[in-house]
C-alpha cells in the first residue's frame, strides 16, 4: 500500500510473446479498494494501455448485444490477450470484481483484464443504461484530469504522435439491441455495431 514515488500517468513498457511493444499506464490508486460482491482488500494500482494494442477486434459475430461483454467474444479475445502478457506481470495481476451490465439486468464478474465502462472513461450515463450500466462504475481518476487520455491510438505511441481511433468500452447500448457503447477518436460517447472491428486498450490491476 506504499505507494510513494509514484504518479498519475506514470508507466510501465512491456512485450507480448506475439511481439506487440506496449505501454500501460497509471490511471488510479486503490479504485476498487474495498468493492465488490467479494470484497478487494489488497492495496492496487489501476492501470490501462495509453494507446488501443495494434490489432482491432468485433464484439461479435453476430449484430447482438444480447448479454453483455460477458456472453460476448470480444471477452474470449481479452482472455486470449492476457495470456501473450509476460509471466511476472500476469502474476503481479490482481482479479477483481467487475459489475457488469447483461443487458437488462447486471451481475458480478471475476476479470483480471477488462474494459471501463462508459461512465469510468465519461463519468457519467450517455448511452448505455442508466440503472444496470453505471451501477457498479466511477470515473476514474486518470479520467478526471484531463480528455488526452480518453484519445487512443491504434499502436504503441499512436496518441502522442497525432493518431487517433475507435476504442471498444464494456457498456452494451441501451437504446440498441445490437450495439455497445465506445469512445469516437475525436473524444466523445458513441455506439457501434458489434460487429464493427474498433480498437481496444485493456485494463488491469496490479498488487
Amino acid at each position: 500500500g506504499d505507494f510513494s514515488g509514484l504518479h498519475l500517468y506514470d508507466y510501465i513498457d512491456f512485450s507480448t510473446t506475439s511481439g506487440e511493444e506496449i505501454r500501460a499506464e497509471i490511471m488510479g490508486f486503490n479504485t476498487m479498494l474495498y468493492f465488490g460482491n467479494t470484497m478487494i482488500t489488497t492495496p492496487h494500482v489501476l492501470m490501462q494501455t495509453r494507446d488501443c494494442l495494434t490489432s482491432t477486434y468485433i464484439y461479435n459475430e453476430e449484430a447482438d448485444n444480447t448479454g453483455g461483454f460477458n456472453a460476448s467474444r470480444l471477452k474470449t479475445s481479452l482472455e486470449t490477450i492476457l495470456t501473450t502478457f509476460p509471466t511476472d506481470l500476469q502474476n503481479a495481476i490482481l482479479e477483481c470484481r467487475r459489475l457488469e451490465s447483461t443487458k437488462g439486468s447486471w451481475n458480478w464478474y471475476g476479470r483480471k483484464l477488462f474494459l471501463p465502462t462508459e461512465v469510468e472513461v465519461f463519468g457519467n450515463v450517455a448511452w448505455s443504461e442508466a440503472g444496470y450500466g453505471s451501477g457498479g462504475s466511477k470515473q476514474w481518476e486518470g479520467y478526471q484530469r484531463s480528455y488526452k487520455h480518453v484519445i487512443k491510438g491504434l499502436g504503441k505511441g499512436k496518441a502522442d504522435s497525432g493518431s487517433r481511433y475507435n476504442w471498444w468500452l464494456s457498456s452494451p447500448s441501451a437504446s440498441s439491441t445490437t450495439a455497445f457503447c465506445y469512445v469516437d477518436y475525436y473524444g466523445y460517447a458513441n455506439i457501434g455495431g458489434a460487429r464493427n472491428s474498433f480498437g481496444v486498450a485493456p485494463a488491469f490491476v496490479i498488487r
